[in-house]
């Protein structure tokens, strides 16, 4: 079982996160945007799951295999807003000068092993860090 050691954020404390560690508004409008698209479809996957491990079938259900027990949503949509959050600290030119927005192409990888950092630095629990350390496929 997991022993809690930091806080689930809610959606509102993600956004404080995304904030507090983007160096230019471009940044943040770049990351967070896709963030917030990433969570949105989060959202639609872990309902559809949840409702065929219900067995709730509706239209909108087609295909897919029945999980073994219900997903946590909230902690799944959570996770996806701060998925990416490590590539603010992987940005070679942050925007902030009118200069185009870039990513330093060979530190890119390590931008989930950084957001993990960051977050529990942060004081969010591992549940919530581990989307970041894990979705690179390097975690």
């Amino acid at each position: 079982m997991h022993n809690m050691t930091g806080y689930i954020p809610t959606l509102e404390q993600a956004d404080e996160l995304h904030q507090r560690i983007a160096p230019s508004q471009a940044a943040y409008d770049l990351i967070h945007g896709h963030c917030t698209v990433v969570s949105i479809i989060t959202r639609q996957l872990v309902q559809q799951q949840n409702a065929l491990f219900e067995g709730v079938t509706t239209g909108a259900v087609i295909g897919g295999v029945k999980p073994e027990r219900r997903l946590d949503e909230e902690l799944a949509v959570v996770g996806a807003m701060l998925h990416d959050i490590g590539t603010y600290r992987v940005l070679l030119q942050d925007g902030s000068d009118g200069e185009k927005l870039t990513f330093d192409g060979p530190r890119y990888i390590l931008h989930g092993l950084l957001g993990y950092e960051y977050l529990l630095e942060q004081g969010v629990d591992e549940q919530v860090a581990q989307f970041a350390r894990n979705h690179t496929g390097v975690g």
